[in-house]
């Protein structure tokens, strides 16, 4: 397993929701927090704050997501991406996963997430987080 941890925005919708956070995912997401071992891309960063509800709650995570460095989209990112969604179009790898995945690569980094079609891109090499 890899040192680094990407969460996806499902994860932090889950961890985050006012009405009815995960315990598991809140308790995962905290003690990955505690260790160091988070990396925020800005298109998780942007997802999560364009589903807040006003602008006190877009402020609150603003702030949450002001703790971690900024992980920069390198070129070489786009790239690599592109690269994997050549290799693995039959599979149906979008550009989002295919990305992150180009993200995770260069960082070393494992993907969280249980988008059941993300998921179901870890046979295909997607370095995904395991479940437990």
């Amino acid at each position: 397993m890899s040192a680094w941890i990407i969460a996806e925005a499902d994860i932090w919708v889950r961890a985050l929701s006012r009405l009815q956070p995960d315990p598991g995912i809140v308790h995962r997401l905290g003690e990955a927090i505690r260790a160091r071992r988070l990396l925020v891309p800005g298109m998780v960063r942007l997802v999560v704050l364009s589903l807040t509800r006003d602008q006190r709650q877009f402020a609150r995570l603003g702030g949450i997501f002001a703790g971690f460095p900024e992980l920069p989209v390198l070129e070489r990112d786009y790239d690599e991406a592109a690269r994997l969604m050549q290799r693995h179009r039959r599979e149906g790898l979008g550009e989002r996963p295919a990305l992150l995945w180009a993200i995770a690569t260069r960082c070393h980094a494992s993907l969280w997430t249980d988008d059941r079609v993300t998921v179901s891109l870890s046979r295909i090499g997607l370095p995904l987080l395991p479940t437990n």
